[in-house]
This record gives structure tokens, sequence and C-alpha cells, in this order.
């Protein structure tokens, strides 16, 4: 289950932007996959040239597990893992069907249970 909100805005000269909030609810069967997860995105775009476009994105998204517990100094308690995702790409349209896209995405977890930290990069290209 989820609920969210978007707010986006596109201005006379085409660049845009938006904010996004998320609320998600993992009820799964068993109890080490239940959570909840708060999701903040902002993303900006804008025109270069006649064909091109650069797109900014960062989302963050903090998951609280409501069964799952990790032990820090003797003492259980829940895993909470935060995770983000920025990224840049650049966009240049060649033909009305065919884009040339070149960039970059992170993907990173930090995590009270310090053997579920990962990052990540990704090149588009």
């Amino acid at each position: 289950r989820y609920v969210g909100t978007e707010f986006a805005h596109r201005d006379e000269r085409g660049d845009e932007w938006a904010l996004e909030v998320r609320y998600e609810r993992n009820d799964a069967d068993g109890a080490r996959y239940q959570w909840n997860r708060m999701s903040y995105g902002v993303e900006y775009g804008m025109a270069i040239g006649q064909r091109g476009r650069l797109e900014i994105d960062v989302k963050y998204r903090l998951l609280n597990y409501t069964a799952r517990t990790v032990e820090i100094e003797d003492v259980d308690v829940p895993r909470r893992d935060h995770r983000w995702t920025p990224s840049v790409v650049w966009r240049h349209n060649v033909t009305g069907a065919t884009e040339l896209r070149l960039g970059y995405v992170h993907d990173g977890r930090i995590s009270n249970d310090p053997s579920r930290d990962f990052g990540a990069s990704q090149f588009i290209c």
C-alpha cells in the first residue's frame, strides 16, 4: 500500500522541475519482509539548444523494518536503511525516433546493519 504526491512545473522555455513524496507500507506474510518506507525526490530538466536536454534527479528513501533487528552495542534495534540515488543524464534528439543518451547514476545504501551497505555506479551511453 502506498500514498504519495508529486508537484511538477514546466515553464515557457521547456524547463521542468518536480518534487515528490511517497509513503509505502509492506504488510508481507513473513514478518522479515514487513517495512515502512518514505521516499523523497527532486527532478530538474532543462533544454540545451534545439535538440538537447539535461536532466538531474535525486531520490532518497528511508526504509524502516518493523520486525528485523540488528545488534548495536549489545542491544537489538530495528533495522533502518537509507538509500540515495542521484543521476545526471544528457539527451540529444538525433532524429524523431532516435535519441543519444549519456549519463551517470549512483545507487547507494547506508544501513545500521553494516553488512548491508553498498554503492554502485552506472554510466549510461
